[in-house]
């Protein structure tokens, strides 16, 4: 499983930010909910979704030991 990038807080600058809620927004993108765990500060933030077929990390996979039977 792909860890998430947490962003710095906007208010203390700690690295505490929590992902505490993801919700589907217009297609092809969500809504992403952090909050502080040091302040209590609440971040959103709108990240594009990404197709883990068309990614170079999910062909990589594809290429992986997984083979025709023979």
């Amino acid at each position: 499983m792909t860890q998430l990038p947490r962003p710095a807080c906007p208010k203390c600058q700690t690295d505490m930010m929590m992902l505490t809620r993801i919700c589907f927004a217009v297609s092809g993108f969500e809504f992403r909910t952090f909050e502080c765990a040091a302040c209590e500060c609440v971040h959103k933030t709108l990240v594009a979704l990404v197709d883990p077929m068309k990614s170079d990390q999910g062909r990589a996979g594809l290429q992986g030991e997984l083979r025709a039977p023979t």
